[in-house]
């Protein structure tokens, strides 16, 4: 009888135990939960403050471009649903672009000249010829073209205009019966100077007659193919060279000028009326000196074309049996040229955004 009360006591004093150390941890439990959703709702105050000031400085900075408060704030909304820094929007194209092609999807009904007003100020509405394009909405007014049908047809077209959701496509010295129309998928290729072939697709959403013109109605698209027009590229350049023709026993030197250089050839031209004193064909051997960052070039070369520009006849030279040194010379040169032209680029721009604060 003893031995079962003592087994009883036991019992119910290890059960008082354990509903106090039940107790202790719910508490703790408690405490612990407490601390943890008071931490993230300081978090929360935190970002929130700090987001409020980020905003501010962000509307400032926007303000420095000549931005209102409410262009500002569509930039500053659209950059964060896209997770895109809201900063980056002002100073790089490719992030502005995406930007606005949201906040378009998602308001139907905004104000075109509001963000034509947006792209102004930020200098993003043109790009220079040695820039690639990031979007169809930077192509050119006038810009011409080819558009080619699914069945293979060809058509010459120019853009005609413009806005922010389309592009719409004159066709050129062509008129019904087209095999294509609205709905159907096309491609357009185009030649931009100094850059290269673009190649885009998209759906004719409409055809337009005004009077005797035809206008096809195209979505902007992001996605471009781009082939550069040459292997190396090319920049525009003006300095003397002296070209070398052999002329039986004897060597003329003409002197030229050097309009674009690449690093495997240039382009010389001379006046005219001196033209008609060589004899100098597509296929001539032709020597051609130059400096370049006072060093010295020499290299033997091909006409492989000839154009007629100004009152000037201009060859194109393709250099032979080049060293690598001299090439990578040349190369560091084009770089260099580049470089200065982004940097004169990006100066006019900021004095431009300057001038209108």
């Amino acid at each position: 009888m003893d031995e079962r009360v003592n087994i009883l006591v036991e019992a119910w004093r290890q059960a008082v135990e354990q509903g106090a150390n039940y107790k202790a941890l719910l508490i703790i439990f408690t405490v612990f939960i407490a601390v943890v959703i008071f931490f993230m709702f300081w978090m929360k105050v935190k970002e929130l403050i700090s987001l409020k000031y980020l905003k501010k400085a962000f509307i400032d900075e926007a303000s420095m471009y000549g931005l209102t408060p409410e262009e500002a704030e569509i930039l500053w909304t659209y950059s964060r649903k896209l997770k895109r820094d809201p900063f980056l929007t002002l100073e790089i194209k490719a992030t502005f672009e995406k930007v606005i092609q949201q906040y378009t999807n998602e308001n139907p009904d905004f104000d075109d000249n509001v963000i034509r007003n947006i792209r102004k100020k930020l200098g993003f509405d043109t790009l220079p010829e040695y820039v690639p394009l990031v979007t169809s909405k930077d192509i050119d007014i006038f810009q011409t073209g080819k558009l080619f049908t699914e069945s293979g047809k060809s058509y010459s077209v120019a853009l005609y205009d413009k806005d922010e959701r389309f592009m719409y496509w004159l066709i050129i010295d062509a008129v019904p019966p087209f095999d294509f129309g609205k709905g159907d998928k096309v491609k357009l290729k185009f030649l931009r100077k100094n850059d290269g072939i673009y190649t885009i697709e998209g759906e004719i959403v409409d055809m337009i007659r005004e009077d005797d013109k035809y206008i096809l109605k195209i979505p902007h698209v992001f996605k471009m193919d781009r082939v550069q027009r040459r292997r190396e590229f090319r920049i525009n350049v003006q300095f003397p060279v002296i070209l070398i023709v052999k002329e039986g026993e004897n060597e003329l030197s003409i002197n030229a000028e050097a309009v674009d250089i690449s690093s495997e050839g240039l382009r010389a031209c001379i006046p005219e009326e001196l033209h008609q004193n060589y004899k100098i064909n597509i296929g001539k051997d032709i020597k051609v000196d130059f400096q370049l960052d006072n060093r010295s070039f020499s290299f033997e070369s091909i006409v492989k074309n000839i154009n007629r520009e100004q009152g000037r006849v201009c060859y194109g030279l393709h250099f032979m049996n080049m060293e690598s040194k001299d090439k990578e010379a040349i190369v560091s040169y084009i770089i260099k040229v580049e470089q200065e032209l982004v940097k004169k680029y990006r100066n006019i721009i900021g004095r431009s955004k300057t001038m209108k604060v």
